[in-house]
């Protein structure tokens, strides 16, 4: 009885491996990962791999541990490896991956190690004396390993055991494979945290993709921080001039609206004014719309954006409001408020940007905008562009606006928001460049130097609208206390038109606290969407306020 009661109980525990299986999984996950669009990198162990686009990146492999215990349960020789990352396509045909490590040796070569057809399962080794990397795929409902097989060697094909693209990589590879992100708290972090070489061009380029990213997000303490760091060199020349220039009466005006007046009473019989901003300045395109509305005033009926794309501009000419694919500077919110406030005016919207290169950029701009003119003798230009296109003169290299004095006859007006920074009691402060010539090697390439010091927000856009507090409340935000979320507020007209195409009128960014979010919004309707920094979505509805 004794020895039928032993080989019951090693059956029971033969059934009971069979059943849970018992590989003895020893496996670590991987620290210090990182990916951004179809790559991954890990800077210490020295490797990186490219996969397809359709594939997803597994953000939390702990939650996977008990999956990947079943896809390596008949290859024991995988249970002491680590993991660097298990990904599953999100398309026909469907599979997942392991990538897994081991600075251990074993006596298999590398390529395909594995092509189990019953199990629909295949292996794939890269080693050298150093290291070894295994590349699982697993088919999910299908029969056959054609594509595993396939996608597999491309996979790879592309692994090296080295840094050596992660040493090619710039910030402009991650910027573009994650700029048309919903969710920009995703696409802040992969830029903010890039594994990259970090010498001078590198991290202006981290900056300036930063400061964009962040510019989008109002009430945005990183965006402060990091435009304060940028200036603070700035500042510290410009200060004593501009302080000692405000101490004379005669060479400033006490308000912003006195600015504008100074300004209108300078353009008001001209055919074209010029002014610039930079790209990740909210404040600069506030300006604009100001500047805009007194301009009609004087029979200005022409707006040019540089930052339109091509053939765009008849698109918003047609629904008086701009769209995600209008360009990419343009998805910052205030400026598709100016875009909105423009087409309210009844402005016509023209794009004359040119960034094919057959001919030279500064040329084909001024070119576009000279046939404005040619098309309508009426035409009165308010030309907004990028920084140095509005330069008169420049002895490095000739831009746009002296270009088209040069093809057109016509000398614009230039106001140049972007060169000169310092403290104001005023928001807006204008000086004619001559007040600054050779202050700091300034020459007098422009007519006037501005000074904006505007604090964005929706009150200041949209002064006449009727604005009331809102308590959105969102049970879910109970599960995610002190995350980072994303709130994206669209009008509800054109997101009904356009859905995702939509450009939110504001993007907030806050840690919640609670199970509400406090909002201060002009009266209507809104459709409004809620994410995490992990990229949870906690909301997506239309509200009313009334």
């Amino acid at each position: 009885m004794e020895i039928k009661n032993v080989l019951k109980y090693l059956f029971l525990i033969l059934i009971f491996c069979a059943l849970t299986s018992c590989t003895n999984l020893k496996m670590t996950i991987a620290t210090n990962n990182y990916t951004y669009g179809t790559k991954i990198f890990n800077e210490n162990l020295g490797i990186s791999a490219t996969y397809f686009g359709d594939m997803k990146f597994e953000n939390d492999i702990s939650k996977r541990f008990k999956h990947i215990k079943k896809i390596i349960n008949d290859d024991s020789f995988l249970s002491d490896k680590t993991i660097i990352t298990y990904s599953k396509t999100v398309s026909s045909p469907n599979y997942e991956t392991l990538l897994l490590y081991t600075t251990k040796k074993d006596i298999l070569r590398d390529g395909l190690i594995k092509n189990d057809t019953i199990n629909n399962l295949a292996i794939y080794k890269k080693s050298n004396e150093n290291k070894s990397l295994y590349l699982v795929l697993k088919s999910i409902n299908s029969k056959s390993n054609k594509t595993i097989i396939a996608d597999g060697k491309t996979i790879f094909n592309s692994i090296t055991l080295d840094n050596v693209e992660l040493e090619k990589t710039t910030y402009f590879d991650i910027f573009n494979s994650v700029k048309d992100l919903e969710n920009y708290l995703i696409a802040i972090d992969k830029i903010k945290n890039a594994p990259l070489l970090q010498n001078n061009e590198q991290k202006f380029n981290q900056f300036q993709f930063l400061a964009t990213l962040n510019s989008f997000i109002s009430n945005n303490k990183t965006y402060d921080s990091l435009i304060k760091k940028n200036e603070k060199r700035s500042v510290e020349i410009y200060q004593p001039k501009i302080d000692s220039l405000l101490s004379n009466a005669n060479t400033s005006y006490n308000n912003s609206n006195n600015s504008l007046d100074q300004i209108i009473d300078i353009v008001k019989d001209e055919k074209v004014v010029m002014l610039n901003e930079n790209h990740w300045y909210p404040k600069h395109r506030i300006f604009a719309m100001n500047l805009l509305i007194r301009l009609k005033e004087k029979g200005f009926n022409y707006l040019a954006i540089e930052a339109i794309y091509p053939n765009k501009d008849f698109i918003i000419n047609s629904t008086g409001f701009p769209t995600q694919d209008s360009g990419y500077y343009i998805r910052e919110p205030y400026f598709a408020h100016l875009i909105r406030i423009a087409k309210k005016l009844d402005f016509k919207i023209i794009e004359y940007d040119n960034m094919e290169g057959i001919v030279d950029r500064e040329i084909a701009q001024a070119t576009n905008l000279k046939k404005i003119i040619e098309k309508d003798k009426t035409a009165k230009i308010f030309v907004y562009a990028g920084i140095d296109h509005i330069l008169e003169s420049n002895s490095s290299k000739k831009r746009m606006a002296e270009y088209f004095k040069e093809f057109s006859g016509i000398n614009p007006i230039t106001f140049n928001q972007t060169k000169v920074l310092a403290k104001t009691k005023n928001e807006i402060v204008v000086f004619p460049s001559s007040f600054l010539n050779g202050f700091n090697n300034l020459k007098n390439n422009v007519d006037y130097y501005i000074i904006n010091n505007i604090s964005p927000t929706l009150a200041f856009t949209y002064p006449n609208d009727e604005f009331k507090n809102f308590n959105l409340k969102i049970k879910k935000l109970q599960n995610h206390n002190k995350e980072n979320i994303l709130i994206k507020i669209f009008n509800e007209v054109e997101y009904k038109k356009v859905k995702n195409n939509a450009i939110p009128i504001l993007i907030l960014s806050e840690i919640t606290t609670s199970a509400q979010i406090n909002l201060n919004l002009p009266k209507g309707k809104y459709f409004i969407k809620v994410l995490t920094d992990s990229d949870n979505k906690l909301f997506n509805d239309y509200i009313n306020i009334e």
